[in-house]
């Protein structure tokens, strides 16, 4: 749980409290059998639950004639419930590999939303969403080296979902080529299907919240991405090096926008509207492990771009997770049933909506730069049924204020109307201890 006071100027009669909780809870287990070296058995089921509920208060203090005082409340909660169960198998003959299973999911997603203002013409914008969906999957893949250096792989993936009574076919292929003992190339490709996901909600002041979603009996929401990556790989004596451009085009998205009816006594409505992204870049990989020493550097240069129906005249704007620079490093010591590791997390600040005018050009900034350090130790304990382990992880341990998105808030009266932008920052310096218990 998170609790927020914004702080105003010291005269200032504007105030923000906000509240928000989360809760994560969940089973699955796994089970594997394996008669000999060709053939093998994966079995895995679980059920998932997640919660994000909020809520904020903002407003205009009262004048020292005690006049004056306008409010608004937000509240929201989100819910998504899995249940998740399948099976798998895979048999090696000669120069092929088959892999081949089948499953399902069932999702259940609700969403309650209600905005309340004290003055102005609008005095509420709300949203209660509640869906269920169930989906069956299968697949196949076959892999063949076709000469000692050239290996093929191509399958299929065909997924049914209820409300439509629809078959979704996705074709997958890729191929590696050896260039000698350390060095490999290879390019993959496919369709891929996604039924469930977050959408943004952008409401009547312009901010954005991510909300879990099912695609409805029409399938508006339901994502279709096309993606081909190429890569090179080179790998010697505890060196490891990746290199993948990459490219991937969705369709099918969709996002929630609030729309205000014209007239005396103005009312809220969110409108579905479908669009399409496109996302390409490049992710390199450096992995180096020496004695009991670790050293990993990752980094990634890309470009993320969405396009939706009337939203920024229709034209292609920004995503909101557009992070051009995105870089980690990592050092880890493994001594006996020791970890101690340290990370240094930077990325590009991600992209804002400055202003929100229906059926025109819309304005986007840039947060600043994400910097984090975090540290941690861990113990592990090995029993003959199961593995314990127990640490602690210091977060943000320079304790840098990073901002994660902006926020607005409007009041209006008889003289005017009021537009106060507050920041949301990630969380500051935070100790964490854990304890782990893996059942085998």
């Amino acid at each position: 749980m998170q609790d927020r006071e914004f702080l105003f100027n010291e005269n200032s009669r504007f105030y923000r409290q906000q509240q928000a909780d989360s809760k994560n809870r969940g089973i699955s287990g796994n089970w594997r059998y394996q008669p000999n070296e060709n053939w093998q058995l994966h079995v895995n089921a679980g059920y998932n639950e997640l919660e994000r509920s909020s809520g904020s208060i903002a407003g205009l203090g009262p004048n020292k004639q005690g006049k004056g005082g306008k409010e608004e409340l937000d509240t929201d909660d989100n819910q998504l419930r899995e249940f998740i169960a399948s099976w798998s198998g895979e048999w090696k003959t000669n120069d092929f590999n088959h892999a081949f299973g089948f499953g399902l999911n069932n999702n259940q997603v609700t969403y309650t939303y209600l905005s309340t203002r004290t003055t102005g013409a609008v005095q509420s914008d709300s949203i209660d969403y509640d869906s269920q969906l169930t989906i069956l999957h299968a697949f196949l893949q076959e892999e063949v080296q076709l000469t000692d250096r050239l290996q093929a792989r191509i399958g299929i993936r065909v997924n049914h979902e209820n409300q439509q009574n629809k078959l979704y076919l996705q074709p997958r292929w890729g191929i590696s080529y050896a260039l000698s003992e350390d060095i490999k190339l290879f390019y993959s490709g496919g369709i891929y299907n996604q039924f469930l996901s977050r959408i943004r909600k952008i409401d009547s002041n312009g901010n954005s919240d991510l909300v879990w979603f099912l695609p409805d009996s029409t399938g508006l929401g339901l994502l279709e991405s096309q993606q081909h990556v190429l890569g090179l790989r080179y790998e010697k004596d505890g060196l490891a090096f990746d290199l993948e451009p990459y490219y991937k085009r969705t369709t099918g998205k969709l996002n929630l926008y609030a729309e205000t009816s014209g007239g005396k006594d103005k009312t809220i409505r969110y409108v579905q509207r479908s669009g399409e992204a496109e996302n390409y870049g490049l992710d390199a990989l450096v992995h180096y492990k020496q004695g009991i020493f670790s050293h990993m550097l990752a980094y990634s240069l890309s470009k993320s771009t969405e396009r939706f129906e009337v939203f920024n005249n229709g034209e292609a704007y920004p995503s909101f997770n557009d992070q051009r620079h995105r870089l980690r490093w990592t050092e880890m010591a493994r001594y006996k049933s020791w970890i101690v590791s340290t990370n240094l997390t930077y990325h590009t600040g991600s992209h804002f909506l400055i202003t929100d005018e229906p059926g025109s050009s819309q304005e986007f900034g840039r947060l600043p730069f994400f910097a984090q350090a975090d540290f941690s130790i861990i113990k592990r304990w090995n029993y003959k049924f199961l593995t314990l382990s127990s640490g602690i992880s210091l977060l943000n341990l320079l304790n840098r204020e990073n901002v994660l998105e902006v926020d607005y808030f409007n009041i209006s009266d008889a003289t005017g109307s009021y537009s106060v932008r507050t920041d949301i920052t990630a969380m500051k310096f935070t100790p964490v201890f854990f304890i782990n218990i893996k059942v085998q």
